[in-house]
């Protein structure tokens, strides 16, 4: 009789921990499932252009990569929509000021390992149909590659530089909203 009761007594306490498990669960999703970045960003502005990026460095080429990187960054987030400058809310401009390929890490006879890729651009968004610029800012920043003599390995620290500017100018954007 003691241990039918014991049994009992386990049973009760298995299925109210299981209980408020699933009814945790339910609250916590419950609260999530409405999240979205998209009511990030504020006011009229829904959708911006980005046209090819001006380029005052000697790096052939480098102002399709940074544009289509950027286009390609905003579209996979899917905060704000890319449409042609027609349409949009507002234009994201940017001018690409420095480029820089410096060694960052020796090995122990001095010898280079890797190379850091450095880009510095301005950049400003501006409003459609008023002109008026909502933000201008510098932005720098960098990838890593390995030093190999290949110039593939140099694509592998632009496109971390890409990523990490994509990143910080979503970021700025949705910030001041």
């Amino acid at each position: 009789m003691r241990s039918t009761n014991r049994t009992n007594g386990m049973l009760v306490k298995k299925i109210g921990i299981c209980l408020t498990v699933i009814f945790s669960m339910c609250a916590l999703l419950s609260g999530c499932g409405n999240y979205s970045f998209t009511g990030a960003v504020a006011g009229d502005i829904k959708s911006i252009s980005i046209p090819l990026f001006s380029n005052q460095t000697a790096e052939f080429g480098i102002q399709e990569t940074i544009t289509d990187a950027l286009i390609t960054g905003f579209q996979r987030e899917g905060i704000l929509k890319i449409v042609d400058e027609s349409r949009a809310d507002a234009i994201l401009h940017g001018t690409i000021l420095r480029i820089s390929d410096t060694p960052n890490t020796y090995t122990a006879d001095e010898q280079v390992s890797e190379y850091r890729f450095q880009i510095t651009c301005d950049i400003a968004l501006e409003k459609t149909g008023t002109g008026e610029d909502l933000w201008k800012e510098s932005f720098s920043t960098w990838g890593n590659y390995p030093y190999t003599g290949s110039l593939s390995d140099r694509q592998i620290g632009i496109d971390e530089a890409l990523r990490k500017l994509t990143e910080d100018i979503l970021n700025r954007i949705v910030s001041n909203w």
